[in-house]
């Protein structure tokens, strides 16, 4: 039956050449734009301003190919009309976006087009800016988007900009913004595992109708992966950021969502279902609160499970200002953090009506969630924020106990070469937790007075600015870090320039060879005291010496970036960085 449906299409198809369409013969050969103009019959027409209109229907047939080599002023698709491709449609290797527009004029109407590939093979496509589009559908067809942008995609013909079935695309470097519906959307019991990596998705689902921005239903046997990107809503209170539903048991759903930050949705993530298993780790879900209803919504992370196959594995995430932290409905296996591997979430300032709900968990099931942070360094301070078994009798229990502390430590603090073309390479400070002081010994000649500072706290900690920022180093900066529940800490940074010859504040030293395997040799001046650091200011080795020569076995240190700090009688010293191999 199948064989016979594809056999009328092909057929009809040809009979609708008389009907305004252009379908390629299918015999293997490869076209370009131009070449259309010539060869489709006026489907293809190029305008005295170079640009390339489609006419009618176009079919790429299997086995041909349409390579976009060329488009001078973008490629305009006219209104109601759809490009088919059984074949292969490749756009790559080009320096700039070309624009592919369902504007009959490139602006003076709205007309939309529409694509659809079936059973298309060895799809590649970079650099273009799909605008006015009816949407992207994808049967059977594993194609490449990398670095594409979709826009202002009207909801008429799909629910989303790229809708797939039975096939694993890869989304990548993408920008969707501002369609009317989603921007990836999957059938709702057809398996597919897409890679969406690197993508910005903003403001999507215009319309306001109750879909996320991204919209995904049972995975293939490959692991979906959504990493990396950017979901950020602006007014639609219906919209949501991340869904994964496998309402009719039709597969066995892995996924890991990872590195993601999803602000200002209608909610966050949620994974509704029978068969999943993911992984939700190191993201950001932050003021997830556009739903006006709570009892509708507003989860940073909610995991609704019809039996104990919906599982999900929760670690390293940062989930404030929702209306909800996390949620969990009906029955499920919901991991997050054990006494041998800690969630190490922050979670906090999660809530609505005045009452703050880190935690619900409107499950059957207990959940393991120890090593956490919940807003403060109090080991009951949790039993307040968690709805749990002992607020209702027939829920499940949550066992939170150790908590995970925050405290407003500096972790590493660096220059790096990439931030500030002026220097020679990346320095690195070095820490003092006693006195709260950070010093940087940079070795070039260069004016401080404009550096970029990157630092790391941990998770939750923030600083007065943010890391990654430009200051003026001829003074000494202060980093003021602060936790959720307002303990605070300034740490005091310098930036000293190195200059063996015209600074007398420092000792003349070798240190030798570099990088180091085993033994380290130092030469330097008698009654010195001598420190090793790592890259997170810890001293791991410190000794006074009153010889020349100096040797240190690092045969037992870890390979990396180490500081040797020496200082003499008369407090000059010596700051140099090594490389343990």
């Amino acid at each position: 039956m199948k064989k016979l449906i594809f056999t009328l299409i092909n057929i009809f198809a040809f009979i609708g050449l008389s009907l305004g369409q252009w379908v390629s013969p299918g015999n293997g050969e490869t076209y370009n734009l131009s070449e259309l103009v010539n060869n489709s019959n006026g489907c293809v027409i190029i305008e005295n301003n170079g640009q390339f209109t489609i006419t009618a229907d176009l079919t790429i047939s299997a086995n041909d190919i349409l390579v976009i080599d060329q488009a001078e002023s973008g490629i305009a698709v006219e209104d109601g009309k759809r490009i088919t491709v059984n074949g292969s449609f490749v756009c790559e290797n080009h320096d700039y976006q070309i624009l592919m527009t369902g504007d009959n004029a490139f602006g003076t109407q709205n007309g939309y087009f529409s694509m659809r590939f079936d059973n298309a093979v060895n799809n590649t496509i970079n650099n273009i800016n799909f605008e006015n589009c009816g949407g992207i559908q994808l049967i059977s067809s594993d194609i490449i988007f990398d670095n594409c942008e979709f826009e202002n995609f009207n909801t008429s013909y799909i629910s989303s900009a790229i809708n797939y079935f039975e096939c694993n695309p890869i989304i990548q470097n993408c920008y969707f913004h501002d369609n009317e519906g989603a921007a990836i959307s999957s059938g709702a019991n057809i398996m597919g595992s897409p890679k969406i990596l690197s993508c910005t998705f903003f403001n999507n689902v215009t319309a306001n109708s109750n879909y996320p921005q991204i919209n995904l239903g049972p995975g293939a046997e490959d692991t979906i992966y959504i990493i990396g990107n950017h979901i950020e809503g602006v007014a639609s209170d219906k919209s949501g950021g991340i869904a994964i539903a496998d309402l009719m048991a039709t597969g066995s759903t892995k996924a890991l969502v990872s590195n993601n930050t999803i602000i200002n949705n209608r909610y966050g993530y949620t994974q509704q279902g029978t068969t999943i298993s993911a992984v939700v780790c190191d993201n950001i879900f932050k003021d997830n609160n556009l739903e006006t209803n709570p009892m509708n919504g507003g989860s940073g992370i909610s995991i609704y499970g019809y039996g104990t196959a919906c599982a999900a594995i929760l670690r390293n995430n940062l989930i404030t200002g929702n209306l909800w932290g996390i949620t969990t409905i009906y029955y499920n296996n919901v991991d997050m953090g054990t006494e041998e591997d800690w969630g190490n979430n922050v979670i906090y300032n999660n809530g609505n009506g005045g009452v703050l709900y880190e935690l619900y968990n409107n499950s059957y099931c207990n959940i393991t969630a120890i090593g956490n942070y919940w807003g403060a360094n109090d080991e009951n301070y949790p039993e307040t924020v968690i709805f749990h078994q002992p607020d209702q009798a027939d829920l499940g229990l949550v066992t939170f106990a150790p908590v995970k502390q925050l405290f407003p430590d500096l972790i590493s603090l660096s220059f790096l070469q990439a931030d500030n073309p002026t220097l020679s390479q990346d320095y690195f400070g070095i820490i003092d937790n006693d006195n709260h002081t950070v010093a940087v010994t940079i070795e070039d000649e260069i004016d401080v007075s404009t550096l970029i500072m990157n630092y790391q706290t941990e998770l939750g900690v923030t600083g007065n600015f943010a890391s990654g920022t430009a200051h003026n180093f001829t003074e000494p900066v202060i980093l003021t870090l602060s936790t959720p529940h307002n303990t605070s800490q300034e740490w005091t940074i310098t930036v000293d320039i190195y200059n063996y010859i015209t600074d007398n504040q420092y000792i003349k030293a070798t240190i030798y060879p570099n990088p180091v395997a085993d033994k380290l040799f130092i030469t330097c001046k008698k009654d010195v005291t001598l420190s090793i650091y790592n890259t997170a200011g810890k001293i791991i080795y410190s000794a006074t010496c009153n010889e020349e020569k100096i040797t240190i076995d690092v045969k037992e240190f870890e390979s990396g970036i180490y500081f040797i700090k020496i200082i003499d009688v008369d407090n000059r010293y010596n700051i140099q960085k090594i490389i343990k191999i």
